[in-house]
């Protein structure tokens, strides 16, 4: 990411217009976010930014026509709940430019050097980057500084501006949350007027199946990150008739020198699922940017899991992966409570690993443990949820179960990683005939040298 280092601060007409921004206040207000009390989640993500970027202080402010009201604060500046005239608040800047602050000499920098809260604090150095709400406007900053002149590294503005997007996907999910409660009592109503006609209710019914796929669909990665020497696939399957979201979710990308590859289950349905898996999703991507131990990580899931959703509980597999040059993989990954990873050899044997774990949010400290796997050329490892063992072609039916997992398994030998998860997928939705109860997903990483 570049570093932007804006020459000159935006003049006060281009910083009025962008605050009085009709559908930038819009979408402020829409987020519930002013004036209202702390709320864990948002603490959680602040204490990330100033562990991060090791700031003195760190805020995330939400910004109306007049005053950045700080929802969250960590260090020795003014605490969450207060406010500061937007006029002396760094943060109007990011609302006016979209782009990240970048400020190594807050006291030379005559961007920053009149603002009140830069003197009362006595900034030396300060970073923001901008929070986006509905509709990719901005409604708020993440800051952090440091009492001296401090030079923003172009790895910690990218660190910071993962934790900024991670909090602008709570802020979206939270509305989410809110107008699906809404769009329950309108239905709710037009169920009880016996006067609705059969087709609005359809309408209705289609509303919710897009809205479900929607939500859904920001669970899952839109492109699986391409691990150098390997071949990479993943198909996800929702229930029934895909009107109510699971909780299901998938990831692969690349953290630093290695590469993370997540399969999860929220145990839930419905709005809070998606929270919940969007909440573990980010929480794994910012983790992993400093630390490398999946059983670290998943530890730290775990801890965000019950200061935000105390009672929920959640299975999980996190494997980190690297080449070894060979046109093989290392990986070390952890499992709690997850399904088993299943290894499939060159050879036809097929190795069970990842098992041993305790689900998340249900004991006070988990038990989770790291194992080491070696994947060699030709080896692939398939991550799944238990929506593929638990698949039943209808009620009091047989499971799909672990042998047929196998069994298919076995016959993707020299299959690409997309004939493996199509074989696989294709297997438990014959199997199910259209009854399947849970989303199922599959992810798989095959070692193979890549080909000139």
């Amino acid at each position: 990411m570049d570093v932007i280092r804006t020459p000159a601060a935006p003049g006060v007409p281009e910083i009025a217009a962008a605050l009085l921004a009709p559908e930038r206040l819009s979408a402020v207000m829409a987020t519930g976010l002013l004036d209202s009390p702390p709320e864990q989640a948002y603490d959680d993500l602040v204490e990330l930014a100033q562990e991060l970027t090791g700031a003195r202080n760190a805020v995330f402010t939400v910004i109306d026509t007049a005053r950045s009201y700080r929802k969250s604060a960590r260090g020795p500046g003014p605490p969450a709940g207060t406010q500061e005239p937007v006029h002396d608040a760094p943060g109007q800047l990011v609302v006016a430019l979209g782009e990240p602050l970048v400020v190594d000499d807050a006291p030379a920098d005559e961007r920053v050097s009149g603002m009140g809260i830069v003197r009362s604090m006595r900034v030396g150095s300060v970073l923001c980057l901008p929070v986006y709400g509905a509709d990719e406007q901005v409604i708020g900053a993440l800051c952090v500084s440091h009492e001296r002149a401090h030079h923003w590294s172009p790895r910690v503005v990218h660190l910071l501006a993962t934790v900024a997007r991670a909090i602008g996907s709570q802020i979206r999910l939270r509305s989410s949350l809110v107008d699906s409660r809404r769009r329950a009592d309108q239905l709710g109503v037009r169920l009880a007027d016996s006067r609705r006609s059969q087709a609005d209710l359809y309408t209705a019914l289609g509303e919710s199946r897009t809205q479900s796929r929607a939500l859904q669909a920001g669970l899952l990665p839109p492109v699986l990150s391409a691990i150098p020497g390997a071949d990479v696939a993943a198909a996800y399957v929702p229930a029934g008739s895909g009107t109510e979201v699971i909780g299901d979710f998938y990831d692969l990308f690349r953290a630093g020198d290695d590469w993370c590859a997540v399969m999860g289950d929220v145990c839930g349905k419905g709005i809070e699922a998606a929270q919940i898996a969007a909440l573990a999703r980010y929480t794994i991507r910012v983790t992993t940017t400093w630390e490398s131990d999946p059983a670290a990580v998943l530890r730290r899931l775990d801890t965000a899991l019950r200061a935000e959703f105390g009672g929920t509980f959640l299975t999980a597999t996190v494997a980190v992966l690297r080449p070894d040059g060979a046109g093989g993989l290392t990986g070390t990954l952890s499992s709690a409570g997850h399904e088993p990873v299943l290894v499939l050899r060159a050879g036809g044997d097929i190795d069970v690993v990842g098992t041993g774990g305790t689900m998340l949010g249900v004991l006070d400290a988990p038990l989770l443990h790291t194992e080491t796997v070696h994947l060699r050329s030709g080896d692939l490892m398939l991550l799944y949820t238990d929506g593929v063992t638990e698949a039943r072609s209808g009620p009091g039916a047989e499971l799909f179960g672990d042998q047929r997992l196998l069994d298919a398994l076995r016959t993707c030998g020299g299959r690409t990683a997309e004939e493996t998860v199509h074989r696989i997928y294709t297997g438990v939705t014959d199997y199910a005939r259209g009854n399947a109860s849970d989303d199922t997903a599959v992810l798989a990483v095959l070692a193979a040298q890549q080909q000139d």
